[in-house]
């Protein structure tokens, strides 16, 4: 398998994984950073990577335990000075992530179907103030929100 299939199919992993998401985007980019051709940890400094992320070195810290307590990444501190090396896997489902309200979302839960999405704003129209003699197609998106 090519480098970039490894990594597109270890972002379809990540895409799927039920966590939190500014750990999804530090993982992200771990996986991008991963050197996926010779199977070689990322070693960016943790100022770059809170940089680059737009996350304070708190967040960061605690974003980085979470992935390797569930077992998405592994760290090798180097020393005081010497950045960490970080290794990218697939690890486990946030035993918590079920407590969210938009978990009920996840394609892994329930049958989130297309039809299934526009039956309940179908249901959600009724009683609303449109003309009764005014026909919306379907496949015209703009004018249908443009007439709500």
């Amino acid at each position: 398998m090519s480098k970039k299939e490894n990594l597109y199919k270890y972002m379809d992993d990540i895409m799927y994984a039920k966590l939190d998401g500014k750990a999804k985007g530090l993982l992200y980019f771990y996986a991008h950073r991963y050197n996926w051709s010779k199977n070689l940890p990322s070693y960016w400094s943790e100022r770059t990577i809170c940089a680059l992320t737009s996350m304070s070195p708190s967040t960061y810290q605690e974003k980085r335990k979470y992935l390797e307590d569930l077992g998405w990444i592994v760290v090798k501190k180097r020393g005081r000075q010497i950045t960490s090396l970080v290794g990218v896997k697939v690890g486990n489902d946030d035993p918590l992530y079920e407590d969210n309200c938009w978990a009920g979302w996840h394609p892994y839960n329930g049958d989130n179907s297309l039809e299934n999405f526009w039956d309940s704003v179908e249901e959600s129209d009724k009683g609303t103030n449109a003309a009764p003699d005014q026909k919306e197609d379907p496949d015209d998106l703009w004018g249908i929100f443009e007439s709500r």
